[in-house]
């Protein structure tokens, strides 16, 4: 009921008027599963980590994916109560069936946005256009990237209404065909720099994040490093605010007012600017707030610290750290 809720929530704030469907949320619910076994199917060609129940469980809480430093592909969002104890038993054997449905296809050659027909064929059109959303044909994508993107070298992409990754995908293929003489670690880091989507929808940057994970699966495969899928749930028409705040009045820091639903944070632009260090931070941010809190009842600015400190020392050697201390430390409380 409380995940119901809040994605209810969350989505009415989002889209203005919105009428919570029960079946809706089933809907999505089930979709963010599949597309997490599917992107398992693809990982583990179809190795079982044990009993049925023991890869269910490893794919839906994301260890999993973390044990192929695939960071991000799963977190704890709205679609995360399936793995309450209260209902997970229960949910056993559709999923069962799914997965041996899955593994009765070849997989190795994927090389589509295969999520956006199933999503079509679960929500009904009248819905879809309620939400504002539109799936561009995978043929009309390739066509557009064919047209702009370079022959050679990698440029920056930005599809600030991503849906499920199909822009995102032609993009990754056109630049993994076109750049075949790069180092795989060098291609894998410079296309998670270059390839960025964002969505409003919370279920679209699940799905464009497998789908993109599905187009880099061979590169992620041979990952020395954590891997954090650059796909965002974000509203594009807000504009981070840019302020200045002043240390001891001689040294000015550029800093972005960010704002939370109704809550406002403010943290500096040499983590807001820089992906990887800005993830990083949001996730310790997330293991101070969710399991120490859960755990022990308490929090506090020094377990942060240390988790910063073990997690990405480059950023915790940084000159202006108190600040974003400071701002990370406002945005875990809040």
């Amino acid at each position: 009921r409380l995940a119901f809720e809040t994605w209810a929530r969350y989505l009415r704030y989002s889209y203005g008027k919105f009428e919570a469907d029960k079946e809706l949320f089933i809907i999505h619910t089930y979709l963010a599963a599949v597309a997490r076994l599917l992107v398992w199917a693809v990982f583990s060609k179809g190795g079982l980590e044990g009993s049925f129940k023991e890869t269910v469980r490893g794919v839906f809480s994301g260890d999993y994916f973390q044990a192929w430093r695939l960071e991000n592909l799963v977190e704890k969002d709205f679609y995360y109560w399936i793995l309450n104890p209260k209902v997970e038993s229960q949910l056993i054997p559709l999923w069962t069936r799914i997965i041996s449905q899955i593994l009765t296809y070849d997989l190795s050659q994927v090389n589509q946005d295969i999520l956006k027909g199933v999503y079509q064929q679960l929500v009904d059109e009248v819905t879809r256009h309620g939400l504002g959303e539109y799936y561009t044909p995978e043929w009309l994508c390739e066509r557009i990237i064919e047209d702009l993107l370079p022959r050679r070298g990698i440029v920056k992409v930005l599809d600030p209404s991503c849906g499920s990754g199909s822009f995102l995908r032609a993009a990754l293929a056109h630049f993994l065909s076109r750049n075949t003489d790069l180092a795989p670690a060098e291609k894998l880091n410079t296309l998670l720099e270059s390839v960025v989507g964002f969505d409003i929808n919370p279920l679209a940057v699940l799905v464009s994040k497998a789908t993109y994970s599905i187009a880099l699966r061979d590169l992620i495969k041979e990952a020395t490093r954590p891997v954090q899928i650059p796909v965002y749930l974000a509203d594009t028409l807000f504009i981070p605010k840019e302020i200045r705040q002043y240390k001891l009045a001689v040294k000015a820091i550029p800093m972005y007012e960010i704002e939370f639903g109704d809550k406002r944070v403010e943290l500096p632009e040499i983590l807001v600017t820089n992906s990887r260090d800005f993830d990083i931070a949001i996730s310790c941010c997330t293991r101070v707030a969710l399991d120490l809190a859960a755990a022990r009842g308490s929090e506090s600015k020094g377990s942060l610290k240390n988790f910063l400190f073990n997690e990405n020392p480059s950023l915790a050697s940084n000159s202006d750290f108190d600040s974003i201390l400071e701002g990370l430390w406002d945005f875990t409380e809040k």
